[in-house]
């Protein structure tokens, strides 16, 4: 015996089996990216930390550098230190910064690496100037003592004259 209504039935199942497979390749399409999103999120920070971290440390050695460089700067007013020879350190050291620093560094710091280099550069020379500008401020005071005992001697003089004047007359 044969149902009536076969044609409907088959129809049917075909359609439930159609949307049983749509509903749990869903499910199953969800759950797979549900699982390999998170991975591969895993997988950028990591890399992302790691970078940092490297980024870290280059910071700290170049800050490690700065504060060496700042302590030779400061040396150079000190007596008994060679000026010309912190002037070679100095230099020496800065330059060692720039290419350990340019070449390693592959942020955005690069730039401002070369401009603090550049600005101790310039901080070194400021400092030499100075130091050389205050022998011109003691060159200038003894310039000045002897313009007024100049100016004394000359208004003596001036006076020696004026008499000498008044005498001939």
């Amino acid at each position: 015996m044969k149902s009536l209504n076969a044609k409907q039935r088959r129809k049917a199942f075909v359609i439930y089996l159609l949307l049983f497979l749509l509903t749990t390749s869903l499910v199953v399409v969800i759950v797979f990216f549900n699982l390999q999103v998170p991975e591969k999120e895993n997988k950028y920070l990591k890399n992302r930390l790691e970078y940092l971290n490297i980024e870290k440390i280059q910071v700290m050695n170049f800050a490690k550098k700065m504060n060496k460089v700042k302590g030779l700067i400061d040396t150079i007013g000190v007596k008994g230190t060679s000026i010309d020879f912190t002037k070679q350190l100095i230099s020496t050291e800065l330059a060692v910064m720039r290419t350990q620093f340019a070449s390693e560094d592959s942020t955005s710091f690069v730039g401002m690496y070369n401009n603090i280099i550049l600005t101790y550069l310039e901080l070194k020379e400021a400092k030499i100037e100075l130091l050389s500008l205050e022998d011109a401020k003691k060159d200038i005071e003894l310039y000045v003592e002897i313009i007024g005992d100049l100016k004394d001697k000359l208004e003596a003089k001036q006076r020696d004259l004026d008499i000498y004047r008044q005498i001939n007359k």
